[in-house]
């Protein structure tokens, strides 16, 4: 069963992509290398999550 009860296969998350399209991994990864500038300006967390869009438990796994 794929992700959120899901039954399709592409829906299925593996460690080596999260679970994302190519063009999502982009997306991710650009908001990390935004966060990487964020964390030097030593912004508060929750501004950063709001910023980016992503919530305060990625922050802090990026971080």
């Amino acid at each position: 069963m794929g992700v959120g009860g899901c039954l399709c296969l592409w829906c299925v998350r593996y460690a080596d992509g999260g679970g994302l399209t190519p063009a999502g991994r982009r997306r991710r990864e650009t908001a990390r290398m935004q966060a990487a500038e964020l964390f030097e300006r030593q912004m508060v967390v929750a501004e950063v999550a709001r910023r980016l869009r992503v919530s305060v438990k990625s922050y802090y796994r990026w971080h």
